[in-house]
């Protein structure tokens, strides 16, 4: 089975509408995705900044699974992939990471989902604990982690407690040098924080998040 993402609604349609699934379980079947990462770096950059129409055309389960796919390794064209493909200028992956603050700003922290929200960070930003990405290794990772971390602490700010949590997770991962100031500042800005949520920001800049 061969598919071609040509056009915006093909991406679009790729995830929502299960296109995506038959890479993320074994068959029999070798699935094949035909896609420029370039112009799918473009695509994710113009889905996030329009995410707040998707429950117009989706259901939360349809859309839970297509962010799901999103972040999934056995997924060609998968977010983390594009983030450090060397053959996307890096003005185009920054993009795509920042619109990522539009997405849980008009989509994620207003409409309820089933846990993709908050492992969406975890699955971009891990590289960073286990050693796989360095902030000395290249300008591109410097630069992309801080467009990351400029992104997770404007996500910080939303009002949901489940955008906070899904922040706070991906800035324990991504060990920015500039993590502790962010969360300090954080809890200090919300005496009325609840206990669990403070603990857990404490966790974060401990670096001991699961």
């Amino acid at each position: 089975m061969r598919l071609t993402i040509d056009t915006f609604d093909d991406f679009v349609k790729f995830f929502f509408e299960n296109g995506a699934e038959p890479f993320r379980r074994e068959s029999d079947e070798e699935p094949e995705l035909m896609y420029r990462p370039a112009q799918a770096a473009k695509f994710y950059e113009m889905l996030f900044t329009a995410a707040r129409d998707l429950p117009k055309r989706y259901d939360s389960r349809q859309i839970d699974a297509g962010f799901a796919a999103m972040i999934d390794c056995n997924v060609p064209m998968y977010v983390r992939d594009l983030i450090w493909n060397e053959h996307v200028e890096i003005e185009a992956r920054e993009a795509m990471v920042s619109a990522m603050a539009v997405l849980f700003r008009d989509l994620f922290d207003r409409t309820p989902l089933f846990g993709t929200p908050f492992m969406w960070w975890d699955a971009i930003t891990y590289d960073f604990e286990c050693g796989n990405r360095r902030r000395a290794e290249s300008e591109d990772v410097r630069r992309l982690q801080d467009r990351m971390f400029a992104t997770l602490v404007s996500i910080l700010g939303l009002p949901s407690s489940e955008s906070q949590r899904a922040a706070l997770h991906g800035l324990g991962h991504l060990q920015h040098p500039d993590t502790t100031t962010a969360i300090e500042g954080y809890l200090a800005s919300k005496p009325n924080l609840a206990s669990d949520l403070r603990a857990y920001a404490r966790q974060s800049v401990a670096g001991l998040i699961p």
